[in-house]
C-alpha cells in the first residue's frame, strides 16, 4: 500500500545519501532542534568535501565517491 511505497522511498534516500548527511540527520530526528539550529547543521554539511564531492558528482553526472 501506500505505507510501503512510502518506506521504501525512505529507504531509498537513505541509502543514495553522504554517510556524514545520513548520520547529521538521524541527530536533528533525535534531538529535535530548534530551526536555527538546523539551519546551522545543515550550512556545516553543505560545507563538507563529502557534500562538495556529491554535488560535483551530480552536476558531472557521475557517481559520488562514497556511493557503493
Amino acid at each position: 500500500g501506500n505505507l510501503e511505497v512510502s518506506e521504501k522511498r525512505v529507504i531509498e534516500e537513505i541509502l543514495t545519501s553522504g554517510p556524514a548527511a545520513t548520520r547529521a540527520a538521524k541527530k536533528l530526528i533525535q534531538e529535535s532542534p530548534k530551526g536555527h539550529q538546523t539551519s546551522e547543521l545543515i550550512a556545516e554539511i553543505r560545507t563538507t568535501p563529502e557534500a562538495q564531492d556529491g554535488l560535483s558528482a551530480f552536476l558531472e553526472k557521475r557517481q559520488p565517491s562514497w556511493r557503493l
